[in-house]
């Protein structure tokens, strides 16, 4: 009988010790869950942030973008103007001096 008292006695030990373990990593999880939330929660923040500052940048490319499309529209306006006119002096030039050896003038 003083044996299995025994027995007992080192099983209500040996639970109490479980159950002391368990709470341990109880807390442990419970402190890991917390630290991770925060983590999450600071990543969350710089993604945001993050996203805010790319769409900042991306609004300014695209005003960019826009006055390179209008500076290239006018060179582009002003390059066949100045192509129009070289020719159209070339013609001018050229139409006198093939009267003349045509004989016309």
């Amino acid at each position: 009988m003083a044996r299995l008292e025994e027995r007992v006695g080192a099983l209500e030990k040996g639970v109490a010790e479980l159950r002391g373990r368990v709470e341990e990593l109880s807390r442990r999880i419970d402190d890991l869950a917390s630290s991770l939330n925060r983590r999450i929660d600071d990543l969350r923040n710089d993604v945001s942030h993050w996203l805010g500052e790319l769409s900042k940048r991306m609004d300014g490319l695209e005003g960019r973008i826009g006055r390179l499309e209008e500076r290239i529209d006018r060179y582009f306006r002003w390059t066949i103007s100045l192509l129009i006119i070289v020719l159209t002096s070339i013609l001018a030039t050229l139409i006198p001096l093939m009267l003349k050896i045509l004989g016309v003038i």
